[in-house]
């Protein structure tokens, strides 16, 4: 026999056999413009597919041609989380285009950048980091920085040759990078 329902029993309470308790609903994606989780939060795990975020771009042509290499680089690796394109080099940094909705990302970013140049004393091509939950990439060409996330599974050099030639195809169109006097 069932198990007698009270009035501030939900719906169907009582009404499955002991043992036969329905399943949680899976993890719904956070919605747009929505706080990230908390750390430590299992917001890789909820099972939704990774999606390229949309670009956001500074106006004027420099900056919109480095936003086409972002959204031609989201094509070219479907598993990419966050990029931006930076011009010059050092504390001077400055952001031609990101594709995360986010300006906290865009900093730490810039942040990233900056400590691979200086761990690299010198210059650096790329630097390629595996994370937990993803992987993080830098490379620099023509005066131009890109970094980017991407899920764990990507291959590691095919998308690093695919962000160089994004730099590559921005210093032809526009010059290599110059710092503003």
């Amino acid at each position: 026999m069932a198990a007698d329902r009270t009035d501030t029993d939900p719906p169907g309470a009582g009404s499955q056999p002991p043992g036969d308790e329905p399943r949680a609903p899976r993890a719904e994606p956070p919605a747009e413009g929505a706080e990230p989780p908390a750390e430590g939060a299992e917001s890789w795990a909820s099972g939704a597919e990774p999606r390229a975020p949309e670009p956001t771009a500074v106006p004027g042509s420099r900056e919109d041609a480095a936003g086409r290499v972002l959204e031609s680089l989201a094509e070219l690796e479907p598993e990419l989380r966050g990029a931006a394109i930076f011009a010059g080099d050092g504390p001077g940094r400055r952001l031609l285009a990101v594709r995360d909705g986010d300006d906290r990302w865009a900093e730490a970013a810039a942040e990233l950048a900056e400590a691979t140049a200086t761990a690299a004393r010198g210059g650096f091509a790329s630097a390629h980091v595996a994370l937990n939950e993803g992987e993080a990439f830098v490379v620099a060409e023509a005066g131009l920085t890109l970094v980017a996330t991407t899920g764990r599974f990507v291959l590691a050099s095919l998308t690093g040759f695919d962000m160089r030639m994004g730099l590559r195809d921005l210093a032809g169109e526009h010059g290599p990078a110059r710092r503003d006097p």
